[in-house]
């Protein structure tokens, strides 16, 4: 059975790519929250930003799959920039017509090298452009 050379080249190239395994990369460069909806009501959309101590953003993201009563996501994303002696803070807000955005619960996920603390709440009506603060 032969192999077609570009083939062969092409995975050359995937194996030399791979400096590490991928279970390693995972669990340096990624790290999760789980966003828990503790109301009994349908959650349409989500906005969440992590920020260091200093406020630089470090992640900003909108959530558009919806969170039925009592339901949960995980939301995973790179870390691979933050370092570990910086804590970061989260901001995370549902959005209503004209009242308050409801406060949706996160707890910490899997990180093992990256101390959070959890702060901040997000509004998530402005599709990241006009971020509303409010402490918990």
């Amino acid at each position: 059975m032969r192999i077609p050379f570009s083939s062969l080249l092409l995975l050359a190239f995937l194996f030399a790519s791979c400096k590490t395994p991928f279970s390693e990369i995972e669990d340096r460069a990624y790290t999760s929250f789980t966003i828990v909806n503790e109301t009994s009501e349908l959650i349409p959309r989500l906005a969440i930003r992590l920020q260091d101590e200093d406020k630089n953003i470090k992640y900003d993201s909108l959530l558009i799959a919806p969170l039925v009563a009592h339901d949960s996501i995980i939301l995973r994303y790179n870390s691979q920039y933050l370092s570990s002696d910086r804590t970061v803070g989260c901001r995370l807000y549902t959005w209503k017509s004209d009242c308050e955005p409801s406060l949706v619960s996160v707890s910490d996920g899997f990180s093992r090298t990256l101390a959070y603390n959890i702060r901040y709440v997000i509004k998530a009506d402005t599709i990241l452009k006009n971020w509303v603060k409010k402490d918990l």
